[in-house]
Formats: C-alpha cells, structure tokens, sequence
C-alpha cells in the first residue's frame, strides 16, 4: 500500500470569505490545453465559485508526492489523467490514472485513489472555504485501487452525471513542477467553476504540515485537457 501516515492535525474553523466570484484509441495531446498556470486570486474565486453552487459537494482530495511519482514513473508515463468516481459505499471521490504520450490511460498499470477528503478532511486554506465543524486535515495519501473496481466506480460516476465532466489530464510538467516546490509533501486537487462557468480541477501543493502550499513562490494550476461525454478526445476503460 502507498498511503501515507495519517497525522491529525487539529483545526480551528475559518471564515468563508467570498470573492468575486474497450480498446484504447490514440491520439495526441496538445502541450497548450494539459495545465494552465493561474493566480492565487484565481485559484480561490473558482474554488469559491464551486463551493457556492454544489455546498455539500466533495471539495478537495489530497494525494501523496509518494504515490503521484509512482504514477508518473511508469514506463511510458507522461501524465496523470483524474476521474470522477463513486465508490461502492456511493462516496463521490477521485481516482488518478497514468496517461501515455497518445493520450492512452494506463489502466493495467497503477490506478490510485485518496481518503482524505474535503469537506470531512480540510486544510484550513482560502481554498476550502468555511470548515468550522469539520475534524482536522490528515496527510495525503494514495490508496492503490483494482482495475475493476476503478471501473465500476468511474461508471457509477458517469450513468449519474451525463453529460458532465468525467476526467481532466494534467501533463507531467505541471505535475512535478509542484512537486519540485520547497517542503511538498503531494498535491490536493480541488474541484472550480471558472469565470465562464466551465469545471475545472485546481491543483495545489501540500505542506509538512498538510496544509496549502501559499507562499508568494507557491504555484496553482488549472484547466488541463477535459473529457465530457461526447467530447472525450481517446477512448479508455474508464470511459463508459
């Protein structure tokens, strides 16, 4: 197993400040639509924005640099794709595949999902949002999951939000230049609705404190290559 030390950090609640708010098919992935750079200010109005339309719904999931490096360094590994799921217990979360320069999953490969979930688990961040009455943020981890079981959960997902987003893929660029930042210990993905109203996943780097990772150097990435039903550009296992 990858998962990592589960250390409980206590938390004390913050104030929600509102800003402005079958076979595999090959195909190329463009370099422009695999992760775009954006601000901080950006990174907590989009955050913001999906927290206000879906205020129950899954925040955030942390997973460990440990368990993203094992993805990435899979033979022919050139990013990491993130899939919408629901597992058996009907939990909302997120699972990562490796991606091939063809744009192929590797779903005989590595196959990863996280438990520390927001809002159960949050870091206390302008990314989170208002958290009082929620427990402690833990450490990311990464949590191995079967072939079968990513896909029964990836279709649960999809047969329940046709027409929305399945999967967004993040090249490996984008990955590991948060990785490389000073005391990361992995990465929490956080779920936004961008100024034009389109979803995205928000990545951001985790702490030795499991906390964001906001310093002024700190960097915050969105809009990787999506995939919405009817509009998924490769086919895959895990599409349905």
């Amino acid at each position: 197993m990858l998962a990592g030390c589960l250390l409980a950090v206590g938390l004390s609640g913050c104030q929600e400040q509102p800003t402005e708010a079958g076979p595999s098919v090959a195909v190329s992935q463009s370099s422009s639509s695999t992760g775009e750079e954006i601000s901080r200010d950006q990174a907590i109005s989009w955050t913001y924005n999906f927290r206000a339309q879906y205020p129950e719904g899954l925040r955030a999931v942390g997973f460990s640099a440990e368990g993203i490096r094992s993805l990435l360094e899979q033979e022919g590994c050139t990013g990491i794709r993130i899939y919408h799921a629901t597992n058996d217990s009907q939990e909302n979360l997120l699972l990562l595949v490796g991606s091939d320069a063809a744009g192929r999953d590797q779903t005989d490969g590595l196959l990863l999902d996280a438990s520390p979930r927001c809002p159960k688990w949050c870091a206390v961040s302008p990314f989170a949002g208002n958290i009082t009455g929620f427990a402690a943020a833990f450490a990311p981890d990464a949590v191995p999951v079967s072939q079968e079981e990513a896909i029964r959960w990836t279709a649960t997902y999809q047969q329940n939000h046709i027409g929305e987003l399945r999967s967004m893929f993040y090249d490996e660029a984008t990955i590991e230049s948060l990785l490389q930042q000073s005391h990361n210990r992995g990465i929490r993905i956080y779920q936004g609705i961008t100024h034009n109203r389109e979803p995205t996943f928000v990545l951001v780097g985790i702490d030795d404190n499991h906390e964001d990772q906001l310093r002024n150097e700190d960097r915050f990435y969105a809009n990787g290559m999506p995939c919405t039903h009817g509009e998924c550009m490769f086919s895959s296992l895990l599409l349905h």
